[in-house]
């Protein structure tokens, strides 16, 4: 079942690939999110960026085309990206070979394929390099994971003692009625994320620290069959700490 709806997952992204941010409500989007991100990182994701130590390290876990590790690039100095798509990760490297101001200077940004939700890991992801990272997220696709809770598991694994955690995904909303049918329905496990359930999934997997932020605001999604106004969606920032 699990390697089945990854492989939905994966045929879904590379189908969308080429098109997956051009839009301007995709721009949108991701302006809003990214601002959100970077005004939240020296306070509420890790009040250890302000100091900017040097050689810190990011794992963006279904990275798509890289949001997350733009957003974080002014702090991080190496950023290893992995996708189950083989094309979002195609994009992810061409949008990280053109540096900006925040990306240059010594930092390194590098897309992989892989699966760390898969019951057998691949063989690629076990070294040294994929461990001990300073924060491990997931930015907009943690509502496309077959189990969030053994996502946190598995991101936690990665992440070196004091390490944070981060989640950045849709709030649950009472009016889940609202949700509009999609093409990407059958890559969905879940429409939004209540407080409840990210302080659940988090004290399971044992980390502590643990925060929940709305973003200020919504962002709107303008998918197959949502009309011409979309519809509008909040968006909250999860993190925690490896003890």
């Amino acid at each position: 079942m699990a390697e089945e709806f990854a492989e939905a997952n994966r045929k879904f992204f590379d189908d969308l690939a080429d098109k997956y941010d051009i839009k301007p409500w995709q721009q949108d989007l991701h302006r809003k999110i990214t601002t959100e991100i970077q005004e939240k990182a020296t306070t509420f994701i890790e009040p250890r960026l302000a100091a900017h130590p040097p050689g810190l390290r990011l794992l963006d876990y279904a990275c798509g085309t890289g949001m997350l590790s733009r957003a974080l690039a002014p702090w991080i100095t190496t950023t290893i990206g992995i996708d189950i798509s083989p094309k979002m990760v195609d994009r992810y490297n061409a949008l990280a070979s053109s540096p900006t101001p925040s990306t240059k200077d010594n930092k390194t940004i590098t897309g992989i394929v892989g699966d760390l939700l898969n019951p057998t890991p691949s063989p690629s992801l076990s070294s040294p390099d994929f461990y001990n990272f300073d924060i491990a997220g997931v930015c907009a696709g943690f509502h496309h994971f077959h189990s969030p809770a053994l996502a946190i598991e598995r991101l936690a694994e990665r992440v070196k003692p004091g390490g944070v955690v981060l989640i950045v995904d849709f709030c649950l909303e009472d009016e889940e009625g609202k949700w509009i049918p999609s093409r990407a329905d059958h890559t969905v496990t879940a429409h939004g994320f209540s407080e409840g359930t990210m302080r659940s999934v988090f004290g399971g997997a044992g980390l502590v620290e643990v925060g929940y932020s709305v973003m200020p605001g919504t962002v709107t999604l303008r998918m197959d069959g949502a009309g011409e106004g979309g519809i509008e969606r909040k968006v909250f920032l999860g993190r925690a700490r490896k003890p």
